[in-house]
């Protein structure tokens, strides 16, 4: 078997979602397989060394066997591969009486076979959140989660991801000061991506050029100072021809910059087929988290 220089994988486990996000560029028309095909994929991620898995979606909490399939790697992996699922909160946060409430049994039985888990936070309120083209109550669901994990034993594994569009360029360094408030550990920032799907028709409406992003990070990190909270930004140049995906049928997804295509099928071949076509000096340039040192 050849040497595995892979740290970290996205697995977009399910392309079905209950949000209909406007800068989302997700494929919304990819099957899922069956829990038992999604093991044997796990199994072979694990194998090879992959320490860092991330299922995404979609919405990966609509997979119907995603709870079992964490606990089967947590026990298979013991130990060595570190599980994160990035969420919108929806099925873990409900409506009653005029007030967001957290669904307490469904999030704790998550949090226990999770080494991280991300929300989706983009503006400091409301109004601002829902301009980005999320449900209405988008940042109600997130702002209870965090209410609820203060100073609970699982508040160390919450992460937030940011997407900085035209819309909220101008108030998402607010965001910084909520955070802290939650004493969130790590917050990653996304330059918006018009790759395809809603994100590629909405992209006048949320397009920044990559001076503007930067620019912006710069101001956001002279904000933070030596504050507590790891901040990382990601310009989508880094996913060109290098970032791995595996998409909900188990192959693996490179996006050149133009255009999205499979590569390697996990469920038929051997993880280490991601080899040749994984960009290791772009890695290293790019996502220092992304690689084995």
């Amino acid at each position: 078997m050849a040497v595995n220089s892979i740290r970290s994988i996205c697995w977009d486990i399910t392309s079905r979602c209950n949000d209909c996000c406007a800068f989302c560029y997700r494929n919304t028309d990819r099957p899922e397989m069956d829990l038992e095909s999604n093991k044997r994929i796990l199994k072979k991620l694990i194998d090879f060394g992959v320490s860092k898995i991330s299922f995404v979606g979609g919405e990966p909490l609509m997979y119907e066997g995603m709870l079992e399939l964490l606990r089967w790697g947590r026990e298979y992996a013991k130990g060595k591969t570190i599980f994160s699922l990035t969420t919108n909160a929806r099925l873990l946060t409900e409506m009653k009486a005029g007030s967001m409430k957290v669904r307490e049994k469904q999030l704790t039985e998550l949090m226990e076979q999770l080494d991280w888990i991300t929300f989706s936070l983009d503006a400091p309120d409301r109004e601002s959140q829902a301009q980005m083209g999320r449900n209405i109550y988008h940042f109600d669901r997130v702002i209870a989660i965090l209410e609820y994990m203060k100073e609970r034993e699982f508040q160390k594994k919450i992460k937030i991801n940011s997407v900085m569009t035209r819309v909220n360029i101008d108030r998402i360094q607010e965001l910084y000061d909520i955070l802290n408030f939650y004493c969130v550990n790590r917050w990653k920032i996304f330059r918006f991506l018009p790759s395809r799907g809603s994100a590629l028709k909405n992209r006048d409406r949320f397009y920044i050029s990559k001076d503007d992003f930067w620019r912006k990070i710069k101001q956001i990190l002279e904000y933070a100072g030596n504050g507590t909270i790891k901040i990382t930004a990601n310009g989508y140049e880094a996913f060109w021809g290098s970032y791995i995906t595996i998409s909900s049928d188990g192959k693996m997804i490179v996006y050149d910059g133009q255009q999205y295509s499979c590569c390697v099928d996990l469920l038929t071949e051997n993880a280490e087929k991601l080899l040749d076509y994984v960009d290791i000096d772009a890695q290293k340039k790019d996502r220092s988290d992304f690689l084995n040192n």
